[in-house]
């Protein structure tokens, strides 16, 4: 079987897009790294980061409000068009979109379980979603409603 990457939406600490992302990383722009506190004791290390507004997650779905959707959803729409063409051409049951997100929003779900593992519970406002909704969900937002699966 052949896999075709036929269209990339990007959204890291290099750029905001494709070209962005290629202009940045053979340029050597570091920029995009940036020394920050609080990941290790006493130290400061230099972190990648998305830097920002970022897109919104619509009301109706704010329970999957976070900064990994966020990217996600940025990246999605980068290629929306793509995607709305493969299903016209293909149909919605023979295309997939691929959604990955690294270490992103990694602060928010530390604090959940340093929270956690002093009282034993979860907070009274932590929702945990199965991880099949969230790529569905986004999915959803960018306009395509096709099938997705989280890598």
């Amino acid at each position: 079987m052949t896999a075709y990457l036929n269209a990339l939406g990007v959204i890291c600490a290099l750029g905001r897009d494709k070209s962005e992302v290629a202009r940045n990383l053979f340029a050597g722009d570091c920029s995009g790294m940036r020394r920050e506190s609080g990941w290790v004791a006493e130290r400061e290390l230099p972190v990648a980061g998305v830097h920002g507004e970022l897109a919104a997650i619509p009301a109706e779905l704010i329970e999957h409000s976070s900064r990994d959707n966020q990217l996600l959803l940025e990246a999605a729409l980068q290629i929306r068009d793509d995607i709305n063409r493969a299903i016209q051409t293909y149909g919605r049951e023979r295309i997939g979109v691929v959604l990955g997100t690294s270490t992103s929003a990694s602060t928010r779900p530390a604090g959940v379980w340093r929270i956690t593992s002093a009282s034993s519970s979860f907070p009274a406002n932590t929702t945990i979603a199965s991880r099949n909704s969230v790529p569905r969900r986004i999915s959803s937002l960018s306009g395509c409603n096709c099938a997705a699966r989280p890598t």
